[in-house]
Parts: structure tokens; sequence; C-alpha cells
């Protein structure tokens, strides 16, 4: 009856809304409407059954009027006619019915639209022109009245034509320019964020792009912040001071509508990735984002992203049992099958359970996922030399050699699977590569190379 409130549709649409409804994996977790593209819909969702009786009355009541208005002229043409009236009024009645139809055809085709999509200032602004063009035919017939309201507004003429003269400069400004201005800033900046050759530039245009304080600020900052998560994704980035700022920046613009108590499940999101990312500088930005996060589960309880965020954060705090059942509760709800499954491999890698890691990391892979980083291939290698199966082992950490040579790390575990294979020579041979990259590190190597004897 009463509704969810104005401008919370995105509410009743997280709450409700199943991966059933969707075929592609992307949509299901991520797709976020806060507009039913069907106002009627939306209205009868944020202000229930008593707001759309009365939204609909707008349409009854401004068609009854002009049906009185076009009834009023014929009898008032009936009434005084006279032979030498008689063909002008016929005009008179004739132009205003059409111009009754006229208005209402344009009531009708509003209404239509209404049936698939959403208001926007165009279409509000020509609508109530409308519905005030409306009144002003269907208010006043009277002479003596049409008289009086003329004085009045003669006198408000000047004034409104001065204010007009004054306001319209500074909407322009405020309404097209500064958007303009903010909208290029944001683009510019997303588009350095992405060349390592301009990254560096991209913070200072994402600044002044929210500097200008206007209504795209906020979408301004989700673009960004998404380019910057997604940019954090890559294998070979690496997270230093400059991006640690970059972040804290995306933090500090979206914080604060997480704090208040309407839930917005994009921000959410957002703010979770965010604080994950700097918890690689300060641990404490893990329990804000289970703060954050785990609230949005009641809020949006069959969105599968919620949970698969959830259960990352919780791996990172080493809660095992809670991060395997948010990923498994993930994939009931059709989340992306290759993420959570290697996810739960990495939660049974921690329980040191190296059979159902691999077990899972091989769902994993089956279901699409790409062991394409030095991080995942070492991880396998790891998980299958903990299982003695040094063939595989070596595998894996070979491929994660070819992505960077020099990695003493790697290195080493080859010449330590060398070693267990019973291959001394390879194991030397990988060994004395290890001492040419890092000198410093010729006592271990000498200890190692003593085991082989």
């Amino acid at each position: 009856i009463w509704g969810w409130g104005l401008e919370n549709y995105s509410l009743s649409f997280n709450k409700y809304i199943k991966a059933d409804y969707f075929t592609n994996y992307y949509y299901a977790s991520s797709m976020q409407f806060d507009k039913a593209h069907n106002k009627f819909f939306e209205i009868l969702t944020e202000t229930g059954l008593l707001g759309l009786t009365a939204y609909l009355s707008i349409f009854a009541v401004a068609i009854i009027l002009l049906f009185k208005k076009r009834n009023k002229a014929r009898k008032l043409g009936k009434d005084n006619q006279l032979p030498a009236q008689t063909s002008e009024l016929k005009i008179i009645n004739s132009s205003t019915t059409n111009l009754n139809w006229l208005l209402i055809s344009l009531l009708l085709a509003y209404f239509v639209q209404n049936l698939f999509t959403f208001d926007t200032p165009v279409s509000y602004l020509l609508f109530f022109l409308s519905l005030g063009f409306i009144s002003f035919k269907t208010k006043a017939d009277d002479k003596n009245e049409n008289e009086i309201y003329k004085s009045r507004l003669a006198g408000w003429q000047f004034i409104g034509l001065f204010l007009l003269i004054i306001t319209i400069p500074w909407l322009s400004y405020i309404g097209v320019l500064k958007p303009y201005f903010a909208s290029r800033q944001s683009i510019i900046a997303r588009a350095a964020l992405m060349d390592p050759k301009t990254e560096n530039l991209s913070l200072s245009y994402y600044q002044r792009a929210v500097g200008y304080r206007t209504f795209v600020s906020r979408e301004a900052t989700y673009q960004v912040c998404r380019e910057l998560i997604q940019k954090a994704s890559q294998p070979d980035f690496k997270f230093n001071d400059y991006f640690k700022k970059y972040t804290e920046l995306c933090v500090k613009n979206i914080e604060p509508r997480t704090d208040k108590k309407i839930f917005h499940f994009e921000e959410v999101l957002l703010i979770g990735k965010l604080y994950s990312l700097l918890s690689r500088w300060d641990s404490s930005y893990l329990d804000k984002a289970e703060t954050v996060l785990r609230p949005a589960t009641l809020a949006a309880p069959l969105r599968s992203q919620i949970y698969s965020d959830l259960g990352l954060i919780l791996l990172q705090k080493q809660n095992y049992p809670e991060a395997l059942l948010n990923f498994n509760k993930a994939l009931e709800l059709k989340g992306n099958e290759s993420y959570n499954y290697w996810q739960i491999a990495l939660v049974y890698l921690g329980q040191k359970n190296f059979k159902s890691a691999l077990e899972f990391s091989e769902k994993a892979k089956t279901a699409g996922y790409n062991y394409n980083n030095l991080s995942d291939l070492a991880t396998i290698g790891f998980i299958y030399s903990q299982l003695t199966n040094w063939e595989q082992a070596l595998v894996y950490y070979q491929n994660a050699s070819t992505l960077d040579p020099k990695n003493i790390e790697i290195l080493g575990s080859i010449a330590l699977v060398h070693k267990k294979k019973g291959d001394k020579a390879a194991a030397l041979s990988v060994a004395n590569q290890i001492l040419e990259i890092a000198p410093g590190a010729k006592e271990e190597i000498e200890k190692f190379l003593r085991s082989l004897e």
C-alpha cells in the first residue's frame, strides 16, 4: 500500500532479484537497476497503491477538464447563436475541439511512453508544460475573469523576464557546462589510467572531475574507481604509493554514501573492493570491508556477487569456514563458477587440505578459469608438490617461470622439485642460475648444493 519510498526502487530490486532472470553471469552478478523502465511500476513500487492512484489521477483530471471545456464551448455556442455569428462560432468550436484532442494525444503519448521507460528531465518538463497549458485553457472562460487574470499577470511579467535573464546563464553553467567539464575530465582520467605511459596523470584528472561537484560526480567516481579496480586485477599490477593515494580518494568520495542507511548495491561492491586493495597497506581495512559487506547479504540476499566479495575478504582474514560458506552460497545463486571454484580451492589450500584444493582448482579450470598469471601457476605448482606429483608441479612452476624468468622464488621451487625427482644435474643448473641473478643468496645456494651431495 505504501511502497518502499521515493528513489528506493533499487532496494526492492536487490532484495528480490534472482540470478535465474539472466542467462549471462555478468548480468546476474552485477546488473543494477535504480529505475524500473516502466514509470507506473516504479511509482507502484516506491509509493504503493496510494501513490499510483494519485499519479493516474493527474491524467484523469486533465482529460476530464478538457472534455468539460469542449462541452462548455458547444453549449455556449448553441445558447448564443445568431445568424451572423454561426460560421464564426463553428470555427472557434472546431479549433477548440482540435486543440483538446491534440492535448489529449500528448497525454496519451506520454502515458504509453512511460510503459517502457522512465522520466528524464526533458520528458518531465514537457509533461508539466502540457499540464500547465491545459490548466490555462480550462481555468477561465468568463471575460471578466480573463481581464482580472491578465491585469494581475502584467505586473509579474517584467519580474519574471528579469529573473529569467539572470537565471538562464547560471542554470546553463550549473546544468550543462559543469557536468560536461566533469564528464570530460573523468573520461580522460579513465583513458590515462589504463595506459602505463600516462597512468601517473590520471589522478589529477579525476581530482578535477570530482572538484566540479555536479550531479555527474557520483557517476564519474563509479566509472574511474571501477577502472582502478580493473587495473588492480591485472597480473602485472604494482600497488605503489601513487595507487594507494588514488584508492584513498575513491574511498573518500564513496564512503560518505555507504555510511547512510540507504543501501546502494554498486557502492557497497565498490567500497568493499577498494578496502580490499588498501588492506595491502593496512589489514584493518579488511574489518571495514566485512562491516560493509555483511549487512549487504541481508539487503540483497539473492545477489551472488555480495557473497563472492565477502568470501574473499574472509579468506584474506583466514576465516576459512565462513569464507567457504559464502563461496558456496555464491555458486548456489549461479555466481561465476570459475571464480568461486578457484576461491574455494584457495580456502582448502589455507586449511592444508591439498586434495580438495586440487579438486576445486580442476573444477575452476573446467569452468573456464585461466591460470594466466604467475601467482596462480605457482599456487597450482605448490599444490601438486604437496601431493608429491612432481611432474605436474614442475610443469606449472616452469610455466610460471616463463612469465618472470628472474623470479628466484619460482626458480627455487623448480630446483627443489628437480631435487625431489632425483635429477641433481637439473637442480644444480637452476641453483647456479639463481646465483647469477641474486649473488646475495650465495649462502643459501651453497647450503642447497651441499644437500644434493
